[in-house]
């Protein structure tokens, strides 16, 4: 059997899921980081520093610690992640709804995407909170 092969079957079925979320904790890591790097001045400006700071922070860190448990399937690991992913979701949907209610403009759409976000991170608490990501659950009766 080729490297190739063995790294695939270590990926965590399904294998779908585990290679998009990878691929989606990248992109919130990537966003986290250069947020940090070079806060975007418009919102940095409205919150502070030290705020903007703490979002981007949260940010990165759910997404690196998500890139990494997310093909391997550690599901206790990626909890972290989860939950770190979804409180800068909501502190950001929050920062936006209040900027749309206070200042001039439509952030309407910026907010729904960032809403999205949030909802699909409860999506993926549910996902990794039961079997078969944690083989000594015991299954839910119905």
């Amino acid at each position: 059997m080729n490297t190739i092969t063995r790294l695939w079957l270590r990926i965590h079925q399904p294998r779908v899921i585990s290679i998009l979320y990878f691929f989606i904790y990248l992109c919130l890591a990537a966003g986290g980081i250069l947020a940090l790097l070079d806060p975007p001045a418009s919102l940095a400006g409205q919150i502070g520093t030290a705020a903007m700071a703490t979002l981007s922070a949260l940010l990165a860190f759910g997404g690196i610690v998500g890139a990494f448990a997310a093909l391997p399937g550690i599901w206790w690991l990626e909890r972290t992640a989860v939950l770190s992913v979804g409180l800068a979701s909501v502190l950001y949907a929050i920062i936006i709804f209040t900027l749309h209610a206070t200042t001039p403009g439509n952030r309407l759409l910026q907010l729904s995407f960032v809403t999205s976000v949030a909802l699909m991170q409860i999506v993926r608490w549910h996902r990794i909170r039961v079997r078969p990501y944690d083989p000594d659950r015991v299954p839910p009766t119905i």
